[in-house]
């Protein structure tokens, strides 16, 4: 078995689970894109990995993904898949859990899983939502192409690896409202909750900029009332601009 350095998808998302935050798309779909080539490659060699999941994938400092190849098998035509042998239940496929024989669209599901729930923090489920439904900086066109990889039924599935990579290169040239994230949020930034209410964030601009427009006046020996007005006026209409997609 290959020793695979540096952090699991496991410890990636229990990191963001600690922290309350989402990972960003533009971060992650480097990493997807690298982990299906490596999948790709796997299965080039007529393996099927069948226990793949967060535990599984591993991203290393220069952000270089790889894959514990341990456990997997050359059996394409028996389909090989004992009790046991599935892995994580949250990324194993509907067809290793009811024990019926699998193919590598096994792997292509358990892969899709794993990146959902780094997506959203959540495992994906029979009927998942769509991952831009939770993490507002996944496009459109990536719900697709994920759910896609999560069907119940391996024929509803991509047909391998290549594909997937394939239907990723199409995305990225798709119409910028398809292809590109309603949010940019960088890696490692906070998602602002849903909750803090809007009224808020006005109120914190008015007050912030009167006071700035206080000390402007005070400085420049201007009117004051006038300079407070206008500050607050100002860091009011900032505080109804700032992040409008909350």
């Amino acid at each position: 078995m290959e020793n695979v350095q540096g952090y699991s998808l496991s410890d990636i998302v229990a990191t963001y689970r600690q922290r309350a935050e989402l990972p960003s798309y533009i971060l992650a779909v480097d990493w997807f894109e690298q982990a299906f080539r490596a999948l790709a490659a796997m299965h080039a060699t007529g393996r099927i990995h069948q226990t793949i999941g967060l535990e599984k994938i591993f991203v290393g400092a220069d952000d270089e993904v790889r894959i514990d190849e341990g456990g997997t098998r050359s059996d394409f035509a028996r389909g090989w898949s004992p009790a046991g042998a599935a892995g994580d239940s949250g990324c194993a496929a509907p067809e290793q859990l009811s024990g019926r024989a699998v193919d590598r669209r096994a792997d292509l599901y358990g892969m899709g899983a794993a990146f959902y729930e780094l997506l959203t923090l959540h495992r994906p489920g029979p009927s998942p939502d769509p991952p831009s439904s939770i993490n507002r900086t996944v496009p459109k066109g990536f719900d697709v192409l994920l759910l896609r990889l999560l069907a119940t039924a391996p024929e509803d599935r991509s047909a391998n690896a290549d594909e997937v990579l394939a239907d990723l290169s199409a995305l990225r040239q798709l119409p910028k409202s398809m292809a590109t994230p309603a949010l940019m949020v960088p890696a490692g930034q906070a998602i602002r909750p849903a909750g803090v209410p809007r009224l808020a964030m006005i109120a914190a601009g008015a007050v912030l900029g009167a006071l700035v427009g206080a000390v402007a006046g005070w400085f420049l020996d201007s009117f004051l009332p006038v300079t407070i007005i206008v500050g607050a006026f100002v860091g009011g209409m900032v505080g109804v601009f700032a992040n409008p997609n909350a």
